[in-house]
């Protein structure tokens, strides 16, 4: 009992400093039930958790905060129905035709200007924020007001009827009168195998629904207000054309932009997959990395001019809000510029500054202003890793100190000089690293399937380079507009750098460094960071000693279990850019499935997350689409997926260059290929085709036809004999396709669509 009574003092005294923190506890722990859509016992455990908070925070007086659970019950539950989105009630059905006018309210990217030095090429916008002024129906126009995803078909159809629209040149304010579908948000079971969805994504920014656009009727330029706030926001362009003056390499152009700027649609999207892999993408998102840095610059800035002590924090922190709302107000970005006032204002009034109760404080501001910010995986990641950096740094001092005090095994005259500077810095370097490890492998896990092992090496080498490259963002940009020969110096420098950062990321992407796992569940994922903040603020040997065990427990669960449906399957991944979707068969002999048919690029990346959610990092053979249209997919399989086996057309794709250049340098890494021959004209005829010899030894018949993209015909028959299986897949129209198996009653029809769909098929 006396044991219990200390922990709950301890927890006490720390609420006195951060009051901030069990606020934002019990009012989560109210508002998780109804924003995550969590079932009926996981919402009466979050309940019962504040309760047990509210006991041990107030003691028998609990009954006053008990309000704050209450109140994020009901905020979340009217959030979830969304009142002020209007125009869903105006909607006759959830998937609609409409005439709507609307105002672009996102910050489109602007395209480069011919007249620049911009490397950097022009961005296709195909999606757009867009607020709903006015639905006409029945001939008559109805107010409303909602945030809708303004969404274009992407390619060309074969057929002049069903063109693509062409997207007007968008600016921010701009009126816009047009003619589309309303489309329901695609749900986790349409994206995933997992439990986070885009969908999701999109409802946490506000977004209900999709719109496709089918014709534009008017485009206007802003008018009133929008006029100058439209002004402000294209002040991004501005400073993207003077960081990448001067740079020769468009990739490092990109990165650059996307680590100073934000946004993801100047990077290009290998390399974020890369670092995605590797565990460092998250130096490109804006963050306390970039906020201190830029706070640290400016505040010696200020200094060197004697500016007041006082004043200097009333002018950064507006200059600082202004640098968000440029770079888009990501929830990470949010975060560090809520927590960066909430110091200022204890600096100003010469208070102590508790760094928990600025994290506390800034997530409650973001939760109360958009309570779907909890299902943001940037916003969870954000938080959930400052926490574990926050208190993991107390037991990483303790190390340090004790390292410092026996350091016997150096020379009696380099002790001192240890003990003032690098090996204390160099001790945190590792030390954070390993805690920035820590907080991110449940999440990795959890989001990616992904256990980055060099995580640690590499973001201990990557933070100093990263620092380097936000610091010389401002004498980059002054360069540029004022002496420019200076500026292509600088963009030399940078990209040197750029090519240090693309290496350790490459390097921690290694298939043997950052290895794929089943992806567990939500209860493990919330399960794994509990304990393991826990485990860092332990203060007794019970606690700490059952945290760990819980904490080891978890990891084993995650890393050995095993979610793979027996085989043989066909899984099919449909994408959202109208191309054919990716097939791909496991069997009974070999862990590693088999890609029939590659797809689109949206549909092998649906291919390449379903694979990982079900703990595949590899695919043993890959057949190659005899159509250039259709290669696009297996170019994103290959740099992910890394084939052991090719089997390809007596001809290769002419028109992708990088494609061929991948299956050279594949087969230079010992990958087999293998051709087939093109059917004449029915899949039917097998003596058309090429009886192959596969790795694992059945005789199987692969014959494609040479039929071009967009027109009718069969794009694959494959048969198995020894599966007894054979797979058709037809384009029976534009956008239209469907995949026959084994009978002829057994079919799946996939349309064209802005939804992605994950259909496994048992073929047992």
């Amino acid at each position: 009992m006396s044991t219990i009574s200390s922990h709950i003092l301890r927890l006490r005294q720390h609420f006195a400093i951060t009051p901030a923190l069990p606020v934002l506890l019990l009012y989560a722990s109210g508002l998780a039930g109804p924003v995550l859509e969590a079932t009926t016992t996981l919402r009466w455990l979050f309940l019962l958790a504040g309760l047990l908070l509210a006991i041990a925070w107030q003691g028998r007086r609990f009954l006053l905060v008990l309000w704050l659970p209450g109140f994020g019950l009901a905020w979340g539950t009217a959030c979830q129905a969304a009142p002020w989105q209007t125009y869903l009630r105006l909607l006759p059905r959830a998937e609609c035709a409409a005439v709507i006018r609307a105002v672009v309210i996102s910050n489109p990217s602007p395209a480069p200007d011919a007249a620049s030095d911009s490397v950097l090429p022009p961005i296709a916008p195909s999606h757009e924020i867009i607020a709903i002024q006015a639905i006409r129906i029945d001939n008559s126009w109805h107010p409303c007001r909602g945030k809708v995803l303004l969404r274009l078909p992407r390619g060309q159809s074969s057929s002049r009827s069903q063109a693509v629209p062409q997207l007007p040149s968008l600016r921010h304010g701009d009126n816009l009168l047009m003619e589309g579908v309303f489309l329901r948000l695609p749900t986790s079971q349409e994206e995933h195998l997992s439990s986070h969805s885009y969908g999701r994504h999109l409802r946490s920014l506000g977004i209900h629904r999709l719109f496709l656009v089918q014709k534009f009727l008017a485009a206007t330029p802003a008018s009133g207000w929008r006029r100058p706030w439209r002004w402000f926001l294209e002040q991004r362009g501005i400073l993207a054309g003077l960081l990448t003056h001067g740079f020769t390499d468009s990739a490092s152009a990109g990165m650059y932009q996307t680590m100073l700027l934000g946004g993801q649609g100047a990077m290009p999207r290998h390399l974020r997959d890369t670092f995605v892999r590797s565990a460092t993408v998250h130096i490109f998102s804006i963050s306390g990395l970039h906020v201190g840095t830029i706070l640290t610059f400016a505040l010696v800035f200020l200094q060197s001019f004697l500016v007041p002590f006082r004043l200097r924090w009333v002018i950064l922190i507006p200059l600082l809000g202004a640098y968000i709302i440029l770079t888009g107000g990501a929830p990470s970005a949010a975060r560090s510029f809520w927590m960066a006032f909430a110091v200022s204002l204890a600096v100003i009034r010469f208070r102590p500054a508790a760094a928990a109760n600025a994290l506390a404080f800034s997530g409650l501001v973001l939760l109360l202003a958009n309570p779907f910010f909890l299902t943001n995986l940037g916003f969870v990641y954000s938080f959930t890793l400052v926490a574990v950096l926050l208190y993991g740094w107390q037991p990483i001092g303790h190390i340090n100190d004790a390292l410092h005090e026996k350091v016997f095994w150096l020379p009696h005259d380099y002790q001192r000089r240890w003990r003032q500077w690098p090996g204390r810095w160099l001790v945190g370097a590792v030390g954070t690293s390993c805690l920035a490890w820590i907080g991110s492998a449940g999440l990795n896990l959890y989001c990616n399937g992904l256990l980055t092992l060099g995580a640690v090496l590499v973001n201990t080498l990557l933070i100093p380079v990263a620092w380097c490259l936000i610091m010389l963002a401002a004498p980059k940009c002054l360069a540029a507009a004022v002496y420019p020969p200076l500026s292509n110096i600088l963009a030399k420098v940078i990209e040197c750098l750029m090519d240090i950062l693309t290496g350790l990321g490459q390097f921690g992407s290694q298939p043997g460094l950052a290895p794929l796992f089943p992806t567990p569940s939500f209860t493990w994922a919330l399960l794994f960071h509990v304990l393991l903040l826990a485990l860092l603020a332990a203060r007794s040997r019970l606690m700490l000693w059952a945290a760990a065990f819980g904490l080891a427990a978890c990891l084993v669960a995650a890393t050995a279990g095993n979610c793979r449906v027996k085989p043989p399957a066909l899984l099919i991944c449909q994408g959202d850019d109208g191309a054919p979707p990716a097939v791909c068969l496991f069997t009974t002999d070999s862990r590693a499935p088999t890609v029939l048919y590659p797809g689109g690029r949206s549909s092998a990346r649906s291919l390449i997350t379903a694979l990982a959610a079900r703990g595949h990092h590899r695919v043993r053979t890959l057949y190659l689409p005899a159509a250039n249209s259709d290669t696009h997919g297996a170019a994103t399989i290959i740099s992910r997926l890394s084939p052991a086996a090719f089997v390809l057309p007596p001809k290769l794709p002419t028109r992708n260059a990088f494609l061929r250049g991948q299956i050279h340098s594949a087969h230079a890494d010992g990958a087999n290929l293998t051709h087939f021959a093109l059917a004449a004209s029915n899949p039917e005829q097998e003596t058309d085709s090429q009886q192959l010899q596969h790795l694992d030894g059945p005789r199987a018949c692969f014959a494609p036809t040479s039929a071009p993209a967009g027109q009718l015909g069969i794009l694959l028959s494959y048969h198995d004999e020894r599966l007894g299986l054979r797979l058709v897949i037809e384009r029976m129209s534009p956008g239209l396709i469907v995949i026959s198996w084994r009978h002829s009653d057994d079919a799946v029809t996939l349309e064209s669509s802005l939804r992605p769909k994950i259909i496994w098929i048992p073929l047992n």
